[in-house]
């Protein structure tokens, strides 16, 4: 029988309609790969950017305590001749407070909207302010001591803009 070689089809196609052996592969362990890069980008964000390991995936959130819930986002005005003072996070920016306790690198935009709050005078701050420091805590069990303790992770700070000073977009 001429052209009943077997195995070999004109169009790299089994008649069955499938991908080619070596395609086949590929599509099997597809899955498997986009699951490893997701981990890896993880670990990364989670190392590097203090990111929450229970974001993005999740695959560190069951052998850590760090969640959002166990993290804290503090204002205060900073540079005033009368010392620092706590600054309240308005309600309008409690999603922006809890991105940043996801992503504590993300603190600076919520620093520079503080300090044009300050700014326009629709937060109050003691007279003098220069400048509003956004710091992010996070809640550590020390065995030794058997107690909790924070951690600073990180901290932003923007000055006050000037007189007549355009938001950035």
């Amino acid at each position: 029988m001429a052209g009943s070689a077997r195995g070999r089809w004109r169009s790299g196609r089994r008649p069955g309609g499938g991908p080619p052996g070596g395609w086949r592969r590929v599509l099997a362990d597809l899955p498997a790969l986009l699951l490893v890069t997701v981990a890896l980008h993880q670990i990364h964000l989670a190392r590097t950017a203090h990111g929450n390991p229970w974001k993005g995936g999740g695959f560190g959130m069951f052998a850590t305590t760090d969640h959002a819930s166990a993290r804290r986002v503090r204002a205060f005005a900073a540079g005033a001749p009368a010392g620092e003072a706590r600054l309240p996070i308005p309600p309008e920016l409690t999603r922006d407070a809890l991105r940043v306790r996801h992503l504590p690198r993300k603190a600076a935009e919520l620093a520079r909207e503080l300090a044009h709050r300050v700014a326009e005078g629709r937060l109050p701050a003691p007279p003098g302010t220069r400048a509003v420091r956004v710091e992010v805590w996070r809640l550590e069990v020390d065995l030794d001591a058997g107690a909790l303790r924070e951690r600073k992770l990180h901290q932003e700070v923007a000055g006050l803009p000037g007189p007549g000073a355009k938001r950035a977009p």
